[in-house]
């Protein structure tokens, strides 16, 4: 009798404890569809090294670079939901089912979204011979000179892409793109004058703000950034509702069980909210979110509406 009561025991447990009780047991795997050094790279690093010491397992970084996110991307959605795979990714990955036509992946259904973990306020930075010095100057020099000012992003539909088209809907300008292969050659195009401004990862470019070999207008935060206290934000500079640069986030296989993610997600959660992360991220220029999975599902999903609006407005296509 007691056998029997154990056995039946055995399926009223909730299955989030027969599924996390021995979870990890063995090191977990970051994916970061980015080449190492650069700021999504940085946060893995500073957050895998938090979470290591709370799940008392290694977090390895996998950099997988290339095609928009897209080879990493899809190297998750097509992973086991073993719990061991996971992705940190910019908000590309809601851009990019607008851009591209075809995705060896579905953005919704293969893949599960974990936690929001930062934003990162762009800077508007225009090259120092260009004659202006505030957000209103830039506006009517671009209203001004249509289709004249240039600027550089990482690619077509990348995440410092389709806010300048947005912010040129949003003040009547007309700018031109000018795409290159990655976001260290799209800085440096701004540095040697090739083109006029970009909206730039602060990562990237405070340091050149502050050394005079670019000039920075605006930033896109809620608030000013520790780093350029000085720099006005685009709603104090005018420009409302307008808040560029990418939010950095965690996914996992679709197919990962639901007590997994949240078990995750915790842990993720604490590492983001420990004080020397937190300081770190910030000091980097981000802003910590730290939210749910069912928060960032529905963020995600708004997401994936606004910019498929801007796309199609835009008329943009990658492919």
């Amino acid at each position: 009798m007691i056998r029997l009561l154990a056995f039946a025991l055995l399926f009223t447990i909730p299955l989030g404890w027969a599924q996390t009780g021995n979870y990890p047991n063995r090191a977990v795997k970051f994916v970061v569809p980015f080449p190492a050094g650069g700021p999504v790279d940085s946060t893995a690093r500073t957050v895998g090294q938090k979470m290591t010491q709370l799940m008392h397992q290694p977090v390895i970084i996998e950099n997988r670079p290339g095609a928009a996110m897209i080879i990493g991307i899809d190297a998750i959605a097509k992973a086991p939901g073993d719990g061991y795979s996971w992705l940190i990714v910019t908000n590309g990955i809601v851009i990019n089912p607008s851009v591209y036509s075809k995705l060896p992946y579905d953005t919704v259904n293969d893949l599960a979204a974990v936690s929001h973990l930062t934003n990162t306020p762009y800077l508007l930075i225009v090259h120092p011979s260009l004659p202006i010095r505030t957000l209103a100057q830039f506006i009517q020099l671009a209203q001004k000179k249509r289709g004249q000012l240039l600027y550089s992003s990482s690619g077509i539909g990348s995440a410092n892409h389709l806010p300048v088209v947005q912010m040129d809907l949003l003040t009547q300008s007309h700018t031109t793109h000018v795409p290159y292969k990655g976001t260290a050659q799209s800085l440096t195009a701004v540095v040697a004058g090739e083109v006029d401004f970009q909206l730039s990862n602060p990562f990237a470019s405070a340091a050149l703000v502050r050394a005079g070999k670019l000039r920075a207008l605006a930033t896109g935060g809620v608030r000013r950034l520790h780093s350029l206290p000085e720099l006005p934000t685009f709603d104090e500079a005018g420009i409302k509702n307008f808040s560029p640069g990418p939010w950095f986030g965690l996914f996992t296989s679709a197919q990962t069980a639901p007590a997994l993610v949240h078990q995750f997600n915790a842990w993720c959660v604490q590492a983001l909210n420990d004080p020397e992360v937190s300081q770190k991220l910030t000091a980097e220029g981000a802003e910590i979110i730290a939210d749910s999975p069912e928060q960032f599902t529905q963020f995600v999903k708004k997401e994936l509406q606004k910019w498929a609006k801007v796309v199609a407005t835009a008329g943009i296509k990658a492919n």
